[in-house]
């Protein structure tokens, strides 16, 4: 059986190493977005790659484009 994936992400292109710091800083947080989907049963597994010009998190999931978009507006949100 093969799961579906997204991506959400950012690179140099779309925002700032600051602002890639912050979205760090947010699902490191206790309330974590990747967490919440986790927890929620939204989302079977979630990686998250760091380089020094992007941030991205790749999210398996039965509706990966769905739990894409909440986390982005969690992220987004907070």
């Amino acid at each position: 059986m093969t799961m579906p994936v997204a991506v959400v992400g950012m690179d140099f292109r779309e925002g700032p190493s600051s602002v890639r710091a912050q979205l760090k800083a947010i699902d490191d947080s206790a309330d974590s977005p990747t967490g919440r989907l986790r927890q929620g049963g939204l989302c079977d597994g979630v990686a998250r790659i760091e380089s020094c010009s992007r941030i991205e998190w790749v999210l398996s999931a039965k509706n990966a484009s769905w739990a894409a978009e909440l986390l982005r507006g969690g992220l987004l949100k907070a």
